[in-house]
């Protein structure tokens, strides 16, 4: 029987991110690697991150169904599919066809990009995400981004894009909320239900279309990339929407 009670919210206060382990460990005996501390990590924070958080993406509970047997959302009975955008968004007027782009999540950052914002040897990892097509990068010995593809819904019955963003600042009253200067026409929205930017964690959202978002996220203790993780996800996210609308 499923659990319908409410919701809960991944926190990005679970993130660790290999920067810090490795941080830690050089004071240590052991020694541990920047390679053996990204593999031991990715098996617990890859798949939890802000982005979960931002677009409210949740886990609905336990269940003693079979798998393969759909869950049921606690909010399955929400429609608000008619009409797009809603709950304050903004419209997106130049849509971006991403179906090349969700085959491959990992391809919408080259590393020549990445050298341009002081990121080099990223290793990039593939990630079947509940959210949608994603892509993990581990830049060398320090942080984690996410790159996500919001295919998925747990309110209604198709993806609301930057709506459902704005739609959960409304119930949640995120800590961090911040509308960014859009890029190349694309609106974005720095959201996190917690604000953990002491910790060099932060998620920005921008709207590729108006039911589909494209999710960065930042972990980034040491602040290697600089003070503040919404500019840095905001980095990422311009050279992702740079290479999907034909600029690399």
């Amino acid at each position: 029987m499923t659990n319908t009670s409410k919701p809960l919210l991944t926190s990005p206060r679970n993130l660790r991110s290999c920067a810090a382990i490795t941080s830690t460990a050089r004071t240590t005996s052991r020694g541990v690697s920047t390679k053996e501390c990204n593999t031991e990590m990715r098996t617990t924070i890859a798949a939890a991150t802000a982005s979960l958080l931002t677009l409210g993406l949740v886990l609905t509970g336990c269940s003693n169904e079979e798998p393969g047997t759909p869950e049921t959302s606690a909010n399955s009975g929400n429609s608000q599919d008619s009409e797009l955008p809603h709950s304050g968004a903004p419209a997106v007027t130049d849509p971006i066809d991403t179906s090349k782009w969700e085959a491959k999540p990992c391809a919408v950052i080259t590393a020549a990009q990445f050298s341009t914002v002081g990121l080099k040897k990223v290793e990039a990892e593939p990630d079947d995400a509940m959210a949608g097509p994603k892509c993990n990068w581990y830049p060398e010995g320090r942080g984690l981004l996410g790159g996500t593809f919001i295919t998925a819904s747990p309110t209604s019955k198709s993806p609301q894009g930057l709506s459902t963003v704005y739609a959960n600042n409304k119930e949640y009253d995120y800590k961090v909320w911040q509308e960014l200067p859009p890029i190349q026409g694309h609106p974005i929205v720095a959201a996190t239900e917690f604000d953990d930017r002491p910790r060099g964690e932060c998620a920005v959202a921008v709207g590729l279309r108006d039911d589909l978002v494209y999710d960065v996220s930042v972990t980034d203790p040491e602040k290697s990339w600089g003070k503040d993780p919404c500019a840095t996800a905001a980095k990422v996210a311009k050279l992702a929407v740079t290479t999907m609308t034909g600029g690399a």
